[in-house]
């Protein structure tokens, strides 16, 4: 390949070149060699890193399959060009999925996968309980390293972070600074890799107990949910992060894992007069909705009292099945949850 691009007599034929295997290219230290290559950016560009939410579109109606299931399982990845942003899906999935008219995880392993495994396991300060809040569906902050070395040498949480952003197991939010798992096909990806770490031992038992824990709340059972969250809460969470409320929030994300097949679960969702600390929105049928409002050091009563003064549930107007009011209180002194579960009566 070498000779042929910096061969000067055919240099000039070249419009566009394009490059697979980046990572095994840094690490033989190659870019030197590659000066002639540019990366293309034009206003076109984004339509040819994988399928875009108007070919996606087009694909599932041609098939008569879910648009919005697709999105669920392969779309969560963006460019952002000229302050507008650009859905992308990941395109081999989307044609998988199609062929074989079913959504499921069709990710193929690399081959640093399993590199990817040891690395998150590794002991570096807050990396746990920031992998957990990954799988749980929340957004991390993280500084980007552009100049990314070969796989041997990462260290830190940011080195991490963007290999696994470069590979496809996280995507990245440019304007906050922030990674995040895009996907639900990502997101069982994550959870094969941690399941056989004994240091994440306790998360795989919460997330095959998340099943329970969803039919428990359905069911009304409070005290189950409350003591779930507990042990979501005290298991997830290290000592110096334990009592800070987004900590909680991601817990609850987490101990309910399994509400994904059945929920788009958003937090500090606006509604009403203020913002939900976290909403399911059932995108199946025949499931509640539920308003989950935390508390910490109050009452499970001032959590329902201000779902209804601020008129929380008025962000579910336009759906017609039955509506859900959580609320959690953790005291700080005493390490105990409660909960408190009530239908809405419209």
């Amino acid at each position: 390949m070498n000779g042929i691009i910096k061969n000067s007599n055919i240099e000039a034929a070249f419009a566009l070149i394009y490059l697979t295997g980046i990572l095994p290219i840094v690490n033989e230290q190659l870019p030197t060699k590659l000066n002639m290559c540019t990366l293309m950016t034009s206003s076109i560009a984004p339509q040819y890193f994988g399928f875009t939410e108007d070919e996606t579109q087009f694909l599932c109606k041609l098939h008569d399959m879910s648009i919005e299931d697709c999105k669920r399982w392969y779309n969560g990845y963006t460019i952002s060009y000229n302050r507008e942003l650009y859905e992308i899906y990941h395109p081999d999935s989307v044609i998988q999925s199609i062929a074989k008219k079913h959504y499921e995880n069709y990710w193929i392993k690399i081959n640093v996968y399993d590199a990817i495994k040891y690395y998150i396991s590794l002991g570096i300060k807050n990396l746990k309980d920031e992998v957990n809040a990954l799988i749980a569906g929340e957004h991390i902050d993280v500084d980007v390293c552009y100049n990314v070395g070969p796989v041997l040498a990462i260290h830190s949480k940011c080195d991490i972070f963007t290999y696994l952003i470069h590979l496809g197991y996280l995507a990245y939010d440019s304007d906050k600074k922030q990674c995040y798992i895009p996907n639900n096909e990502i997101r069982s990806e994550w959870i094969n890799a941690i399941e056989d770490d004994k240091s994440y031992a306790e998360a795989i038992r919460i997330v095959n107990n998340s099943k329970r824990l969803l039919d428990k709340t359905v069911e009304g059972d409070a005290q189950a949910v409350a003591e779930a969250l507990s042990a979501a809460h005290e298991q997830l969470m290290s000592k110096q992060r334990y009592n800070h409320e987004a900590c909680l929030q991601s817990a609850i994300r987490f101990a309910y894992f399994y509400a994904t097949s059945r929920y788009t679960i958003i937090s500090e969702l606006p509604a009403g007069k203020g913002y939900a600390d976290v909403v399911f929105i059932p995108y199946i049928p025949n499931v509640p909705a539920m308003i989950v409002e935390l508390k910490r050091n109050q009452s499970t009563g001032a959590a329902l009292q201000q779902i209804e003064s601020r008129q929380y549930f008025n962000v579910m107007d336009k759906y017609q099945g039955d509506l859900l009011l959580v609320a959690v209180n953790y005291d700080e002194k005493t390490n105990v949850h409660t909960c408190e579960i009530k239908q809405y009566i419209k």
